[in-house]
């Protein structure tokens, strides 16, 4: 179950204000949130389903630094989705560094 709290923060982070002063991002759906596993991206935080949980190997979960199980009705009120995926990560903006 996840807190009324994470739920105001999750929503928050919808803004283009917040993601810049919290230097985060939030990704949904299934496919991108795989991609970004994949990819060994350090996650803040997945959200998901415990059947998308379940369908993940363990080496997949090495970057993420907090995972909360979800339901549905959950997943709903803090995705911007109309009908929502079964995942939502938040990810570090990564630092640009310009080669002058």
């Amino acid at each position: 179950m996840i807190s009324k709290n994470r739920i105001k923060y999750i929503v928050y982070l919808q803004k283009k204000k917040a993601r810049d002063e919290e230097k985060l991002y939030v990704v949904e759906g299934d496919k991108i949130v795989r991609e970004f596993l994949r990819a060994g991206v350090h996650i803040s935080s997945l959200v998901a389903k415990p059947e998308f949980l379940g369908s993940l190997s363990a080496g997949m979960l090495e970057n993420v630094k907090d995972i909360e199980e979800v339901s549905y009705k959950e997943l709903k009120q803090i995705s911007t989705l109309k009908t929502p995926h079964n995942a939502l990560a938040i990810i570090d903006i990564p630092e640009r560094k310009l080669d002058l």
